[in-house]
């Protein structure tokens, strides 16, 4: 019969020890490790997206439409709302006109002599701009000679070249000032020619008592 050879003492305590520390170690292992985080598992498929933003915004108009009435009277009140759809001809607004024909003849009259005198003022402008215009134009052709020869420094003769410049723009924006009073003194004419037989239109329909402001 043959037998095993006992394992000394020492090799013995060594190996619990061996044992006590790597239970310690898995322990601390287990108990040091971060909790797992729970996250939720679907299947990914494609498809759209449908997001709504919900804030307070401001709308701007971007053609804006101006009424004119033919007559001057009381405006009714308005029975549209903001954002209401209209069509051509639709009625927007009624007008009482002035029942005196004078009163309305005479304001007439005013808005011709106002209108005539900002005319004469503007051809004015235009005559005066026209004549700095005309002089600056000399001065910029003699500047233009004398940097030739020499006389003048090359500054100076730029500087009449701007003079120049700046005169054209000022006699130019006079013309358009005066053509765009020409078409509102022909505009106030043809108003006072209409208003005598508006009036009369007026004062000869009982039956209708409002002139109707249409939209073009």
């Amino acid at each position: 019969m043959i037998s095993l050879p006992s394992l000394p003492k020492h090799s013995s305590k060594l190996f619990i020890y061996f044992g006590i520390a790597l239970a310690t170690a898995i322990a601390l292992v287990l108990l040091l490790r971060p909790t797992p985080v729970k996250v939720e598992v679907g299947r990914v498929e494609q498809g759209k997206l449908q997001v709504t933003v919900n804030v307070e915004g401001m709308t701007r108009v971007r053609d804006r439409y101006i009424l004119a009435a033919e007559v001057t009277g009381h405006l009714d009140r308005i029975t549209l709302d903001e954002c209401d759809v209209v069509e051509a001809r639709d009625i927007v607004a009624r007008i009482d006109p002035l029942p005196h024909t004078t009163a309305a003849l005479a304001q007439a009259r005013s808005r011709i002599a106002a209108a005539q005198a900002n005319q004469r003022q503007v051809e004015a402008r235009v005559a005066q701009t026209q004549a700095a215009f005309a002089q600056t134009q000399r001065d910029r052709q003699r500047a233009q000679y004398s940097a030739e020869t020499g006389v003048i420094s090359r500054q100076a003769r730029e500087q009449a070249e701007l003079n120049e410049r700046t005169k054209i723009a000022e006699h130019n924006a006079a013309l358009q000032a005066a053509q765009a009073a020409r078409i509102a003194s022909t505009h106030v004419r043809a108003h006072v020619s209409a208003t005598p037989s508006l009036l009369k239109k007026y004062f000869a329909d009982e039956q209708s008592a409002h002139f109707m402001v249409h939209l073009y």
